[in-house]
This record gives structure tokens, sequence and C-alpha cells, in this order.
């Protein structure tokens, strides 16, 4: 009866340590972190519009992670996990050069348990869009100049037949030249063609320094 006593008392003890063990192993990985290093590249979707005629320098803006992103040991950041992004600097096309230009920067990644990891990275590239990505961040539009001159050649050329049918030669000449007028005051009536990226637009970013990710925030990757 003693030798079970002390049995008991002794395997009740290797009990509590192996707990105590489990339960520092337990915080240990709790408290972990995991490295995502610079350089990295992340594709997301936006999850609204961003436009050069309407977003300001400072406005806040959301994506969200296309797919897993694994890190290390074996683990990765949740297809869906939100990507907090900033407008640095939007510019309108101006009147006769210019395109229009936004540059984003992206801040923070948003975890769905509420966590959120500061982080810096850019733009690289967009996919499907008649866009220039010029520098790393800043993104143009494409130019209208081409789409304007051939206005001013329609219009030119409307002018024309007016004035051929009114007074010939002299009259072609006239309407040739008040056509072109007309033409390039449109043009310069207005501006170039804005930036827009619409909500969905995919678009790849650039880790531009290191970010450190706590582990409790990742998923397991398959």
């Amino acid at each position: 009866m003693v030798c079970l006593v002390v049995f008991l008392l002794v395997f009740s003890g290797h009990l509590a340590v192996w707990a105590d063990a489990n339960q520092d192993e337990k915080r240990v990985d709790d408290n972990a972190s995991v490295a995502i290093p610079a350089e990295t590249k992340v594709k997301i979707r936006l999850e609204e519009k961003l436009s050069t005629r309407r977003n300001r320098n400072g406005d806040v803006f959301y994506a969200e992670i296309l797919g897993d992103v694994p890190v290390a040991h074996g683990l990765a950041i949740p297809q869906g996990t939100q990507v907090v992004g900033r407008v640095a600097h939007s510019r309108r096309a101006g009147r006769i050069s210019g395109r229009a230009e936004l540059k984003l920067d992206f801040e923070a990644l948003q975890f769905r348990n509420g966590i959120k990891v500061p982080m810096q990275a850019v733009l690289v590239s967009v996919a499907s869009k008649p866009a220039n990505v010029k520098k790393p961040g800043s993104i143009e539009a494409d130019g209208g100049r081409a789409r304007d001159m051939s206005s001013v050649g329609v219009v030119t050329g409307v002018g024309t037949l007016i004035g051929s049918i009114k007074g010939g030669a002299k009259g072609a000449v006239i309407g040739a030249g008040a056509g072109a007028v007309i033409g390039l005051a449109g043009i310069l009536a207005g501006r170039g063609r804005d930036l827009d990226l619409d909500a969905e637009t995919e678009i790849t970013i650039r880790l531009t320094s290191a970010a450190v990710l706590p582990s409790h925030a990742l998923k397991v990757a398959h």
C-alpha cells in the first residue's frame, strides 16, 4: 500500500512537470514570430476603386491577399488577409501635357483575428490595365494625345468639307483652318484622361523591408 502511494505521488509529480513543460512550450509558440523577407512579392486585389479624379494624397484604401503566402516554418499568410494602403500622391493629367499618376504605399497587414502588423511595400505591376508602372510604387495613365490629334483631324476634315461646299477651294482652306482651331480649343478646354483602378483590380506588390509577423496570426501551409 505504501509503495502504491509513493508510486502515485511520483507519477503525479511527473505529470505536473510534463504539464508545465507543455504550457511553457505553448507560451513560446504563442509568442513566436516569423519574418517575411524584403523583396517578397505578393499578389493582392483592390477592395475599392482608386482614381485620380476623386482620390487625394493621404487617402486610405484596402485590398486583400489573393492566395496563401508561404513564409517560414511551414506557415503562411492566409488568403483574404487585408492589406492597408495609402495614396501617397495623386495627380490629374494636365490640359496640355502631363499624364495622370497615382503613387501607392502599402503600410500594414490586417489579419482576421484583429492583429495589425506594420509593413512597407510598393506596387510593381498591375494586371490587365492600360497603365504604366514607371517606377516602383508609381503608376501613370496611358497618354491620350494620339486620340486628341485624331479628333483634331476629324474636325479639320469636316471643316474642309463644309468650306468646299460653300466656297470651293478657298472655302475649303478657310474651313480646314476653322476646324483645326475648334479641335484644338476642345483639347485645351479639357484635361487628359484620368487614371482609374477599378475594384477587383489585381496588382502585385513588393516588400521593401522585412516584416515580422506573429506566428499565431498565420496558418499552416499546405
